[in-house]
């Protein structure tokens, strides 16, 4: 009832919306009064075509290296006959998605699926793709027979992820980061392989060599290098049953410091405050620790070669 009409007044109805394949047919009619017996009526008939409804069912979370796969989880409800579109971050429109091409992160993705008379309905869902973990296995090292290795692993999820180390041999533990490595005769050099794996399956990989000599602990430092040469091109100790080393340092013939430090595997590469050395003759010292608690004190000459 309006008691307050007027020319082009437009009156709004919301019809029902069933799960329904059915064309559901309407009809409205429109009663005019004037005063307290004149009116006029008219009628329309109207026509509710269905409606598809769609439903997007939760996606596992992806790594985003994994191979390409099909979105399945987005349906049409009332089996009406039409058409579904997808639309996201690296997923194309018949619904298959590349976690690479989308990259790591959450994603939203949307379905829209129109039925042959034109009426359509849209759901949205989130997808996560998680980036893989980033695994350091640590430095490749060299030990002697019968030395037990310390190895040591880490990711960089930091926590809650899951270790496993190939090959076995020589490991007392191989589901944990940090097994001990204690390698007999048969053994000239091993690569070990670790494998970090996320909460939701993702797994990252690295490896470490291992060199087994047959001597006793010792630093080997060689006698020549020459800088910027793809071998040898880097003065540093090698470290054999060396736990720790002390310090490593380099002096030029006037007994001036042109080089120190005490983290394994580094060394120098010719240069003193960004110049390149001149060819010639250094002296070194070093001191470092075995790692049933020895001290070996090492010094000797190594010659610059440009």
């Amino acid at each position: 009832m309006d008691s307050l009409p007027y020319s082009g007044k437009v009156y709004s109805h919301n019809y029902p919306n069933p799960v329904s394949t059915n064309t559901i047919a309407y009809s409205v009619v429109l009663t005019a009064s004037s005063g307290l017996t004149c009116q006029n009526s008219a009628d329309q008939r109207i026509t509710i075509n269905p409606s598809p409804h769609v439903q997007f069912g939760a996606i596992p979370a992806l790594c985003d290296v994994d191979t390409a796969v099909d979105i399945t989880e987005a349906t049409e409800l009332t089996g009406l006959v039409g058409t579904g579109v997808y639309y996201g971050r690296g997923l194309t429109a018949g619904g298959v998605l590349n976690p690479l091409r989308a990259g790591p992160g959450i994603d939203s993705l949307k379905y829209s699926y129109t039925a042959t008379d034109g009426c359509s309905d849209t759901a949205f869902q989130t997808v996560f793709i998680q980036r893989l973990p980033v695994v350091w296995a640590g430095n490749d090292t060299a030990v002697v027979i019968g030395q037990p290795l310390q190895l040591d692993a880490h990711s960089s999820d930091g926590i809650g992820d899951s270790f496993s180390w190939s090959p076995p041999e020589g490991l007392n533990d191989t589901a944990i980061a940090n097994p001990i490595a204690v390698l007999g005769e048969g053994v000239d050099s091993i690569r070990y392989f670790v494998t970090a794996t996320d909460s939701i399956g993702c797994a990252g990989v690295a490896s470490i060599r291992v060199t087994v000599f047959k001597s006793l602990p010792d630093l080997f430092v060689p006698n020549a290098f020459t800088p910027g040469h793809a071998s040898n091109g880097v003065f540093r100790p090698i470290p054999v049953g060396i736990s720790r080393l002390n310090y490593f340092r380099v002096y030029n013939r006037n007994g001036e410091l042109v080089y120190s430090t005490s983290q394994m595997g580094a060394g120098w590469d010719g240069r003193v405050s960004g110049v390149q050395q001149m060819s010639g003759t250094f002296i070194w010292v070093a001191e470092a620790e075995t790692y049933t608690g020895k001290v070996i004190d090492k010094k000797g000459f190594v010659i610059l070669v440009r």
